[in-house]
C-alpha cells in the first residue's frame, strides 16, 4: 500500500511548539554556557550576534512533524515509555550510536575551543584565522559527505573520516606547533575533512538505527550522552594534558584514545542496502 505523506509547510501543533521552544531554550543555554567557559573575556563580542538566537528559533518553530511520526500518532502507536524500550531493547543500537560520535565531538571541541586558547596563550598566534578555516572546511566536507554516504555508504563514510581523525591526531599538532600560517591552514583542513565525514551523515545514520516508536528517544540519548563522553570535558582536559606534560602530543595521544572508540563503534555499525534503509525509516 502506498502512504501519502503529508504536508511539510504547516506549523506544529501546540504540544509539539512548547517541544521546540524547550529544546531551542536548553540548546541556546548550554552554547552560550560553552561561550562563557571557553572564549577567552577579550573575544566575547561575539555576543552580539544575539539574532541568530531568533533565527534559530524562527527556522525551529516552522519545522512541522514527519509524516512517519504523524502516521504514528494518527494510529496511536506511540511509546509510553520510549526510552526504557531503548535501554531494554536497542542496547547495541545504542552503544553504536553513542560510539560514533565521541570522536566528531571531542575532536570537534578541540578545533573550536582548545586550539582557540592553545593558539593565543601557548604559541601566542591569532586563532581567528584558524577558526574561521576550520569552520568553513568542516563546513563544505559536512555537505560533501552527506551525499558521499548516500553512493559509499554510512559505514564507508564513517570508517574513512575515523580513519583520517585517527591518523591525522599526531601530524595536526606537529604542523600547528610550527606556527607556520600555510602549515596550520593544513592541519586545520585535514582534521576538518575527518570531522566532516564523520558528522555530515550522523542524521541519517542515526534514524536508520532506531524504529520509528523508540527513534527521538534512541536518538536524542545516543546524541547527548556521545557528547558528554566526547566533547564535554575535552578542551579542559586538553589544558590540562598540555599543562602536565608540557607538550601538545599528549592532547594528540587523548585523540588517538577516542578514535579508537568511534572506529570500534564504526566496525559494529550494521548497514542494509538502500532500498532497506529507506524501508525501516519511513516504516513502508
Amino acid at each position: 500500500m502506498t502512504r501519502t505523506p503529508g504536508p511539510i509547510t504547516s506549523a506544529p501543533p501546540a504540544s509539539g511548539l512548547r517541544r521546540v521552544v524547550g529544546a531551542s531554550l536548553v540548546g541556546t543555554t548550554i552554547e552560550w554556557y560553552d561561550l562563557f567557559v571557553y572564549t577567552p573575556p577579550g573575544r566575547r563580542g561575539y555576543f552580539g550576534a544575539y539574532p541568530q538566537i531568533g533565527v534559530g528559533f524562527w527556522v525551529r518553530a516552522r519545522v512541522s512533524e514527519s509524516p512517519v511520526f504523524t502516521e504514528l500518532r494518527e494510529r496511536r502507536e506511540r511509546r509510553s515509555a520510549p526510552l526504557a524500550a531503548v535501554l531494554r531493547n536497542h542496547r547495541r543500537e545504542l552503544s553504536v550510536a553513542i560510539g560514533l560520535f565521541i570522536a566528531n565531538n571531542m575532536i570537534g571541541y578541540i578545533l573550536i575551543a582548545f586550539i582557540t586558547s592553545y593558539g593565543t596563550r601557548t604559541l601566542g598566534l591569532p586563532s581567528a584565522t584558524m577558526l574561521l578555516v576550520g569552520a568553513l572546511a568542516w563546513g563544505v566536507f559536512t555537505l560533501l559527505s552527506g551525499r558521499w554516504s548516500d553512493s559509499w555508504g554510512r559505514r564507508r563514510t564513517y570508517l574513512v573520516g575515523t580513519v583520517a581523525l585517527l591518523v591525522w591526531s599526531v601530524p595536526f599538532f606537529v604542523l600547528f606547533d610550527t606556527r607556520s600560517v600555510g602549515l596550520m591552514v593544513l592541519a586545520v583542513v585535514v582534521l576538518a575533512f575527518g570531522l566532516g565525514l564523520t558528522y555530515g551523515q550522523q542524521a541519517a545514520t542515526y534514524a536508520e538505527l532506531f524504529p520509528a516508536p523508540v527513534r527521538y528517544s534512541g536518538v536524542s540519548f545516543a546524541y547527548a550522552f556521545g557528547a558528554i563522553l566526547g566533547g564535554g570535558s575535552a578542551p579542559l582536559l586538553a589544558t590540562w594534558l598540555v599543562g602536565a606534560t608540557g607538550t601538545s602530543l599528549s592532547v594528540s595521544a587523548y585523540m588517538v584514545l577516542v578514535c579508537l572508540v568511534t572506529l570500534a563503534a564504526t566496525s559494529a555499525l550494521r548497514e542494509g542496502t538502500p532500498a532497506e534503509r529507506e524501508a525501516f525509516v519511513t516504516g513502508v
